[in-house]
């Protein structure tokens, strides 16, 4: 009953990070968009998305269109771009957005709740060669414990 209890307690620990980390992200002019938003305007090619994870994460699984943000030269992009940032949870993606934010970038997004709650409201993601995935590169075995929705791994 007691691991139960501590599993309870870490599970609402990191979903209330979430929150707080939106809450950080928003401070620093990172806007938060909810999955249902990203997918309407994923559609039009609006923005340039970026994944902030490792390599083997986004091999694993990633939006459609992604691109490792490690990969970018972020010194030529026009500080006006539309970017939207997203990681497994929001913590990675946050960092990311507010020092975009501090580096003079205006339209940067970050995906409430990351690759996890994407996953979990039945959005798609896509494997290292672009096809359709139920699994989820979890980062770590707590975050692993949120996914509802396919199938973890790390």
């Amino acid at each position: 009953m007691l691991l139960l209890g501590a599993l309870i307690g870490v599970i609402a620990l990191i979903t209330f990070r979430t929150d707080i980390i939106s809450g950080i992200g928003a401070f620093y002019g990172v806007k938060n968009l909810n999955s249902a938003q990203v997918s309407e305007r994923l559609d039009g090619n609006e923005f340039l998305i970026l994944d902030v994870r490792e390599r083997e994460e986004f091999e694993v699984s990633h939006l459609k269109g992604a691109v490792l943000a490690s990969e970018v030269d972020l010194e030529i992009l026009r500080t006006d771009q539309p970017i939207l940032v997203y990681c497994t949870v929001g913590y990675r993606s946050t960092e990311l957005g507010a020092t975009l934010t501090k580096k003079g970038f205006s339209d940067i997004y970050n995906l409430e709740g990351g690759l996890i709650r994407w996953k979990n409201e039945g959005f798609k993601v896509y494997n290292i060669h672009e096809q359709p995935t139920d699994s989820i590169h979890v980062y770590s075995d707590i975050f692993g414990l949120l996914l509802t929705d396919g199938q973890a791994v790390k």
